[in-house]
């Protein structure tokens, strides 16, 4: 089943993407994931979705992209220690050491 055009116009994209990515993610795929999650951001509301926002800015950071911490504050920002509560904590302590609130 296809998404009519334009794609991004249906919320469905974004978690159609993100799921995708989410699947690249876990598998360690870090570029592809990344892909995944810019397309997901430029679905409705993607760009403010702390999911896509933390998964993106998790794959950057395995790629040791300096953009990972932007992507990972928005999320920070949006939804607090609890988007990170399942996810490794050096994600985390990232986020908390540019904020200069400590690591933990």
């Amino acid at each position: 089943m296809e998404l009519p055009q334009p794609h991004t116009q249906w919320e469905a994209f974004v978690w159609l993407k993100a799921s995708i990515g989410d699947a690249f993610f876990l598998m360690e795929e870090y570029d592809v994931a990344a892909e995944e999650f810019f397309d997901a951001m430029n679905g409705v509301d993607g760009s403010y979705n702390c999911f896509v926002l933390l998964r993106l800015g998790q794959c950057l950071y395995q790629r040791a992209d300096p953009a990972a911490l932007d992507y990972l504050c928005k999320a920070y920002f949006l939804e607090g220690d609890d988007i990170f509560s399942h996810e490794n904590k050096k994600y985390l302590e990232a986020v908390k050491s540019v904020l200069g609130k400590g690591g933990g």
